[in-house]
């Protein structure tokens, strides 16, 4: 194998008041058919998509997985995936071949078949974006589009095969670089249902291109944005397709992000090429961008895929870039490559001709917050003539196609960029020329905790798992008096219940990896779902900044669950995991008393970094608190709209449905609900229950006879019908006399007669007292 060096001058850039340091070359490795464990052949064009895939193997490096353009291994053009596992030299370990043939030999999953059972793609694969692991099970899922894919688009023959329909294959990769699970989404499959006539009658042409994976929504699971031409509008629209963990589409806007919507000129042909920048924001290009030698477009969308805004950054305004250029051929994200706090992206112009014909070349551009152009510094051999022992780049080598960024162990940047005219191994067999890039430094650099064996696609802070490779990066991320538990997953964790008592202390412990320094610790309380951070009944926030120190708590505990006096917390540099030899994580302990109960149990971390960046880690079970509230009742006065007119005080007396009933003395109690807007409206009138009746014995129906019912009566009669205790009570003498019954009919005739006599005695006593009364009342 021949390694290719190459060395390059760090030249400083001034633009404007800002100064900054431009990207330093110090090393180009190339892979192609030189390599003794990787076969590229004539015509392969290899390196037309590059995505690193994590550390599939488990060894500490990170692998690719690469678009051979139109491989023909199997005696077809249909091309294939390759996936690298690497060295961490940069050279090749090995490889697994994905095959694309007609029986989809490669993606060993009939689903991934048409309806004829066949592949059905006619030409090439385009696209490539790493979706991650769906599902949590530790095997990482590529998208593939393959807009050349042919099927009937209506099914059974109803329109016949559609030629360039398009789909896109959702490939869950074993460890071993197979392919283990295989789901086909196509227009009317997969989940995948836009309405008809929505484009065009016949389907959606060239479905797949491109292809982009990001969190649009920040829920720790990727989204895809799928591209796809038309018959009647040569622009290409971009579809956002929100994810099931098994690779399906769960929901998906009734109507795309047109190509005219982001700028691409009518005339264009379509977006090029797309790639993630961070979050909901994308970068697409448009090569046949004539009049600009290309062009790429800065698209801001929102967590449900609408579009909010575009910036284009025309090949014109890029020193070097002319109109017969096809800047754009290839788009990657940098994340923050001069340290200024914004996210940069490499653009790829296969026509330039920076060292020979079409030799290819590939631009940094720095980017402003507001997705403006900056500066831009170009990556070639040959850009600033100080190449120093490195072969040039050869006419036709087109780099700049296919290209992606990741770190190595030591903090290294590596830009990858495939030269897919590379005759290596043949006329357009292929490679992948490697950049090893030094970060600069700038006036402003945030402090970091410690190095990171891949920091820009660590998109958030982690308490547990790696969000590229899936491994463990953080051990026992969470302890709860003194039980440790393990983080398995980014946004939700099982552990058992923790039984915690009011007023006893109680102690939480994290541990958090931040690539751009730990902001802020959040402790959040009560939650009443995964999912509904924003609705804890308290928490408790710890503020660092951004040197590591410690600035401010802030509390949100309206309804006083926590002794906040009792708060005291401490925090450390921390080794991430037992092997680490550098104290790269950050740990937090902290421990508070609660006063009473919250009402929900979800327990949930919440860690912002430097970069503002944030991860939320729920667990379900969380803690339950037993023990009489501390709390005195908590009350509030209102103004009462009903019965009594004015200023009532009310307690709560259910703070889970906020029931408040009120204090004062007025009869009826009166119950009122507190609304989202504090509002107060009645519910119901307060239903006190009855006290039984203290003359009743229950009998037990199964064993009584008609001897003991009439017995049990007829003390019943005598206690209430005692004539010495009425006389005295009613100042009337009176006797009721009736024989003691011997039968059903009598006894219940007895009661009747007993009742009227009372009841007549009675009202003959209030009526003879009645004036009497009356007196009494008004002295």
């Amino acid at each position: 194998m021949n390694r290719k060096i190459l060395f390059i001058i760090l030249i400083t850039v001034s633009v404007g008041s800002v100064a900054y340091a431009a990207q330093t070359v110090s090393d180009r490795i190339e892979v192609d058919n030189d390599d003794g464990n990787l076969t590229v052949n004539i015509d392969d064009v290899f390196g037309y998509q590059i995505e690193p895939i994590g550390d599939l193997d488990s060894d500490g490096v990170i692998d690719l997985a690469v678009i051979s353009f139109e491989d023909n291994s199997e005696a077809t053009d249909l091309g294939a995936i390759i996936i690298l596992f690497m060295n961490a030299d940069g050279t090749v370990k090995g490889t697994n071949e994905i095959i694309m043939d007609e029986s989809a030999a490669g993606l060993n999953n009939a689903g991934c078949l048409v309806g004829d059972g066949t592949n059905r793609d006619t030409r090439g694969l385009e696209q490539l974006a790493f979706v991650g692991d769906l599902d949590g099970d530790g095997e990482p899922t590529i998208a593939l589009g393959a807009n050349s894919n042919n099927h009937d688009v209506d099914g059974a023959g109803g329109n016949g095969v559609v030629a360039d329909t398009g789909a896109v294959y959702m490939l869950e990769l074993n460890a071993d670089g197979t392919v283990d699970n295989c789901v086909l989404i196509t227009e009317d499959n997969g989940g995948f249902a836009p309405a008809d006539g929505v484009y065009i009658q016949d389907g959606i042409a060239n479905f797949g291109w491109p292809v982009i994976a990001t969190d649009l929504n920040n829920d720790g699971r990727n989204e895809l944005i799928v591209g796809a031409g038309t018959e009647s509008n040569d622009n290409t629209a971009l579809w956002p397709l929100f994810l099931n963990t098994d690779g399906t589409v769960a929901s998906h806007p009734a109507v795309p992000i047109t190509g005219a919507t982001i700028g691409v000129d009518a005339g264009s042909e379509y977006i090029d090429d797309g790639a993630s920048v961070s979050g909901t924001k994308i970068v697409v290009s448009n090569v046949s961008d004539g009049d600009n030698g290309g062009s790429v477009f800065i698209v801001n969308l929102s967590a449900a895929g609408a579009f909010v805004s575009t910036t284009e950054i025309a090949g014109s305004t890029i020193t070097g870039v002319i109109a017969s250029d096809t800047f754009g051929s290839g788009v990657a994200p940098l994340g923050d490559m001069d340290n200024d706090g914004v996210n940069d992206i490499l653009v790829g112009n296969i026509s330039g001709d920076d060292t020979n014909d079409n030799s290819g070349e590939a631009y940094i551009l720095y980017l402003n917050a507001d997705d403006t152009l900056k500066d831009s510094q170009k990556i070639s051999n040959e850009s600033e003539n100080t190449r120093v022992g490195a072969t040039p780049f050869a006419v036709d080598d087109f780099l700049g196609e296919g290209m992606a960024l990741w770190r190595d162990a030591g903090g290294n940047a590596i830009i990858a960029i495939g030269a897919t005219g590379d005759d290596t191994g043949g006329a357009l067999a292929g490679a992948i020329h490697l950049f090893y890039v030094a970060r600069a430094s700038s006036a402003v650099t945030a402090t970091s905790t410690g190095g990171s064996s891949d920091h820009e696609h660590m998109s958030k802070p982690t308490f547990g798992i790696d969000e590229k490779t899936f491994k463990k990066k953080v051990d026992y991320g969470l302890t709860i008096n003194e039980v440790a538990f393990e983080v398995k997953d980014n946004y939700w964790t099982p552990i058992p219940m923790q039984n915690m008592t009011v007023g006893e202390s109680q102690n939480f412990t994290s541990k958090i990896f931040a690539p751009h320094q730990l902001h802020v610790l959040e402790i959040l309380f009560g939650i009443p779902d995964v999912g509904k951070a924003h609705q804890a009944e308290a928490s408790v926030a710890l503020t660092f900044d951004y040197t590591g120190e410690f600035e401010k708590v802030t509390w949100n505990d309206e309804f006083q669950l926590i002794n906040q006096t009792s708060l005291s917390f401490s925090h450390k540099d921390a080794f991430c995991l037992p092997e680490d030899t550098v104290e790269q994580c950050t740990q937090v302990s902290v421990e508070l008393e609660f006063k009473e109960s919250p009402i929900s149990k979800v327990l949930a971390l919440k860690a912002i970094d430097g970069k503002r960046r944030s991860s939320v880690l729920y667990f379900n079970d969380g803690v339950t608190v037993f023990g009489e509230s501390l709390n005195p009742p908590f009350t509030k006065e209102i103004i009462s709209k009903i019965k009594y007119k004015g200023l009532q005080t009310i307690e709560r007396i259910d703070k889970a449905q906020d029931i408040w009933i009120t204090l004062d003395k007025e009869e009826p109690v009166l119950l009122y609900q507190q609304n989202d807007h504090g509002s107060f409206n009645p519910i119901e009138y307060r239903v006190f229950e009855k006290e039984p009746d203290a003359m009743t014995t229950n009998i037990d129906r199964l064993h009584s006879e008609f001897d003991s019912l009439r017995e049990f009566e007829i003390l019943r009669a005598v206690k209430q019908f005692d004539s010495t205790q009425i006389v005295s009570v009613l100042e009337a003498s009176w006797n009721y006399d009736y024989p003691i019954p011997t039968n059903r009919t009598e006894l219940i005739q007895h009661i009747i007669e007993s009742e009227k006599v009372r009841t007549s005695h009675v009202m003959d006593f209030y009526y003879k007292n009645h004036k009497k009364i009356i007196q009494n009342f008004e002295d």
